[in-house]
């Protein structure tokens, strides 16, 4: 089963939601393009035209290079990435007391939970 992402929740599985999330849960670790889109669950296609994108706004960085392959991160240096795992976590917690608050899942998390 899928984690369930306030990420995911919030901007609706989008491509790029997907790869952010895929990026936030792996912090710090090294990723491939394959290891992107596999997890994102998106197209090679899709990582290929959106990481370099993120590449010139400092938002993900290559790592290194085993071979022909280069391996990505987020920038943990980059002001909008420590605003967005703040927010990531800030936004589950949210999430979260409000499930209990309500004491039934939300028709948004349903939703989530059904394209898991």
């Amino acid at each position: 089963m899928k984690k369930l992402s306030g990420f995911k929740i919030v901007f609706s599985d989008s491509v790029p939601a997907r790869m952010m999330d895929a990026f936030l849960d792996n912090w710090g670790l090294d990723l491939t393009k394959t290891d992107i889109a596999e997890i994102a669950g998106v197209s090679r296609d899709s990582v290929y035209r959106i990481l370099p994108i993120w590449e010139k706004l400092g938002i993900v960085k290559e790592t290194r290079k085993i071979g022909a392959t280069t391996l990505y991160t987020l920038n943990k240096d980059n002001e909008a990435v420590k605003a967005l795992k703040t927010f990531d976590w800030k936004l589950t917690e949210y999430i979260i007391d409000k499930e209990i608050e309500l004491e039934e899942p939300s028709k948004l998390i349903k939703i989530a939970i059904e394209a898991a």
